[in-house]
């Protein structure tokens, strides 16, 4: 039984500080539609060159190595995922992967009710949808395109197909933090649950701390309108379950990577589009995997070198928020926050 215990173990990602990490975070791209006021520099932004990102044949040696090693949920995102040309038939391969339990999306919106109709064919039934206001112009004023209503319509129609959608919601001082409770009655109606999202300093000299709105002035908030009770919760979120005075009942989360650090429970890597695997999304650490897919090698000495990538990546996991966090030169959008 020790041996088996030995073996199981060996082939499984435990950092030093015993956290077990079954998840990967995937951006498939740098790219976005929207220019959101938290994301994007003022700037022009130097997007990478297509020779510079992992083709599809390579991510997919990347997440079938990994799960080997005991990865079984992956998150796409971006930049935009649904702007890379061919990303549901990249999503329909993944599926073939057996040792994947989940595969999720992060999303926009923008480009989703096209796109429907095949991910429910392939077998997405999770997609997470950013959107940070109910007002159309307002909308317009944080990402910098008129969209508002196509995201809406995706998330309509995407119920309709009985997906499960939660709605993440960037919380801005003096920009949006008025609309939290009508967020939660909005969506609520609809079984939709809400997260809203405390501003990280992941933007480049565009960090904004007169935008930092914490966790516990949300809380504040929705008790104002709501009562609610802590959830037990496995994920980053803090969830809490809660009911208006007219009954309205559901589901919301906070997640507060700022003032309530989910560290100790931290069971993710994240791979960047150009092949870059991080162990923090707060840190310049990485491990660069695009020389090994493309290196002159046979697919067997690439397995292996990308099997010890990802045991360096879970070796380089700090205990909590890295102190050489990115908040000056590395921006959300590349890193698939």
């Amino acid at each position: 039984m020790v041996e088996e215990i030995k073996r199981e173990r060996k082939n499984k990602l435990i950092d030093c500080f015993g956290r077990n990490i079954d998840y990967l975070r995937l951006s498939v791209t740098d790219r976005c539609d929207l220019k959101c006021v938290y994301c994007h520099p003022p700037h022009k932004i130097n997007y990478l060159d297509r020779s510079e990102i992992c083709s599809y044949w390579e991510l997919l040696q990347v997440v079938k190595v990994a799960s080997k090693l005991g990865i079984d949920k992956v998150r796409l995102t971006g930049g935009e995922l649904l702007l890379r040309k061919d990303i549901v038939e990249f999503i329909s391969s993944l599926h073939e992967i057996e040792e994947l339990k989940e595969i999720v999306l992060t999303t926009n919106g923008t480009l989703l009710l096209p796109h429907l109709k095949r991910l429910k064919e392939i077998g997405i039934r999770r997609i997470n949808i950013s959107l940070d206001t109910l007002s159309e112009d307002l909308y317009y004023r944080i990402t910098g395109r008129h969209k508002f209503f196509t995201v809406l319509e995706g998330i309509q129609k995407a119920l309709e197909e009985s997906f499960m959608i939660k709605i993440n919601m960037v919380v801005l001082r003096g920009i949006n933090e008025t609309e939290i409770t009508e967020f939660i009655q909005y969506f609520l109606k609809n079984s939709v649950e809400v997260r809203f999202i405390e501003f990280m300093p992941l933007c480049g000299p565009g960090w904004r701390e007169d935008y930092f709105f914490p966790y516990e002035k949300i809380k504040e908030i929705i008790k104002k309108k709501f009562d609610i009770h802590p959830l037990l919760s496995s994920g980053v979120a803090q969830e809490f379950a809660l009911r208006d005075r007219n009954g309205l009942e559901g589901k919301i989360g906070i997640i507060a990577p700022v003032t309530r650090s989910f560290c100790s429970s931290c069971s993710r890597l994240r791979l960047s589009a150009s092949g870059e695997l991080r162990p923090c999304l707060f840190s310049r650490t990485k491990v660069e995997l695009l020389h090994i897919l493309r290196g002159n090698l046979s697919l067997r000495e690439k397995e292996k070198m990308i099997r010890e990538a990802f045991k360096e990546a879970v070796k380089m996991k700090p205990v909590s928020m890295s102190k050489d966090h990115a908040a000056g030169d590395i921006y959300i959008r590349s890193l698939g926050g």
